[in-house]
């Protein structure tokens, strides 16, 4: 079997690549700061520290050989062994299949942690959504596959699932309140209120375009 899961054109364009880069920059550099080093084990690899999310032992121990991967943008963190805080980011229009592989990736972590964070950083059209439609595609990609989350993962008790959309694709400095937010939090330590950040952009096409 194939690693990686499914592809999807909007995993090559420049914006996501640039989603991507600015994700493990972020992570990596958070992981070197000694409040995070100190209580957190991050897996990074190569001279680009490029992340290595659940390595390949501990995937073995659970599938019984190197079936599959787990390997979101900005990593898994550690504690005691334990995956504790997933951090993942997608760009995706109003079609497309970006969200499959998040969903791949919070089957596994749900696997390893049910107590787990899965942190989801969504932007592009997928994030346009009216509150007040009462039709799937009226309420946006990404509004509709995080209410779906809650469901199958969070009042299972499986996972707890956290969705951050905006349409504009989120800069080096909201990945770091939001990343930090969530360490902090599995930690106990008060920080910030998460409320100040918009977890949900509602927008209208024509304010897109």
């Amino acid at each position: 079997m194939r690693k990686g899961g499914v592809t999807s054109s909007e995993r090559s364009s420049p914006e996501s690549i640039e989603l991507d880069t600015n994700a493990k920059k972020v992570s990596y550099e958070l992981s070197l700061k000694p409040e995070y080093k100190n209580k957190y084990t991050t897996f990074w690899s190569g001279v680009k520290k490029v992340p290595i999310g659940i390595p390949d032992n501990l995937m073995e121990e659970m599938y019984g050989g190197k079936y599959t991967a787990c390997v979101p943008d900005g990593n898994v963190w550690f504690i005691k062994g334990i995956p504790e805080v997933f951090y993942e980011v997608k760009k995706e229009g109003i079609d497309g299949n970006a969200y499959e592989r998040a969903y791949k990736n919070m089957t596994i972590a749900s696997l390893f942690n049910p107590n787990a964070d899965y942190v989801l950083l969504c932007s592009g059209e997928g994030a346009i959504s009216d509150e007040n439609s009462k039709t799937k595609k009226g309420k946006g990609k990404w509004s509709n596959f995080e209410n779906s989350l809650k469901i199958e993962f969070d009042k299972r008790k499986l996972l707890n699932t956290y969705v951050y959309s905006q349409i504009k694709p989120f800069s080096e400095k909201e990945m770091l309140t939001i990343m930090q937010y969530h360490l902090d939090k599995k930690l106990g330590i008060k920080t910030k209120p998460v409320t100040k950040i918009k977890k949900t952009l509602t927008s209208t096409l024509s304010e897109f375009m």
